[in-house]
């Protein structure tokens, strides 16, 4: 969304025609992923979930299906591959724009050195022009200014870009410590 609106300037409109691949492909991916783990009896404890685990492994005796002894591979190909595909890629899309937002601040103090890039109006949800900071206001003619707050639109990018990609990388980086772990240990 950010990457659609803010870098490429898409209007509202422009995004309502794609916003269903937004939920559709996330939620085809889940369905299809779980599907295929409960037909293929996948499904058992792991370290820190319910997962991708068959449970012929925790009875003594049971041998389990071809599908099942790739469980390991099918965990990365299910799970940490595409996560971590999603983490540097979302890494990328706040680096283009905390760029591209610098860019435009120094544009315009290259234009009008006494101006303030911290009440520089965007555009946010396709035509609606407003700053980004909470603390901003709109004076009477419709300009964004700032009263409290002297960082630049780019920083606060950054800040927000970092914090999102920060939460996304810890709640991955433990799981994938551990299933790394379990695999050269033999004991996944």
């Amino acid at each position: 969304y950010y990457l659609l609106v803010v870098y490429y300037g898409w209007t509202k409109r422009r995004i309502k025609k794609v916003e269903r691949l937004f939920y559709t492909i996330p939620i085809s991916y889940a369905l299809i992923t779980a599907t295929f783990a409960v037909a293929a009896n996948l499904i058992g404890p792991v370290e820190w979930t319910c997962w991708i685990k068959p449970p012929e492994y925790f009875v003594d005796g049971a041998e389990p299906t071809p599908i099942q002894s790739q469980f390991k591979s099918i965990q990365w190909i299910a799970l940490f591959i595409p996560v971590w595909i999603c983490m540097i890629y979302v890494s990328i899309i706040f680096t283009n724009l905390y760029k591209k937002m610098r860019a435009l601040e120094i544009k315009m103090e290259r234009y009008d050195p006494g101006i303030n890039p911290s009440t520089m109006p965007i555009r946010i949800d396709g035509g609606e022009r407003r700053s980004i900071g909470m603390e901003d206001s709109v004076n009477q003619r419709g300009a964004a200014t700032s009263t409290h707050s002297t960082a630049k639109n780019s920083q606060r990018i950054a800040v927000q870009g970092m914090l999102y990609v920060l939460a996304f990388y810890l709640t991955y980086l433990f799981p994938t410590i551990t299933s790394i772990t379990l695999i050269t240990a033999g004991k996944a």
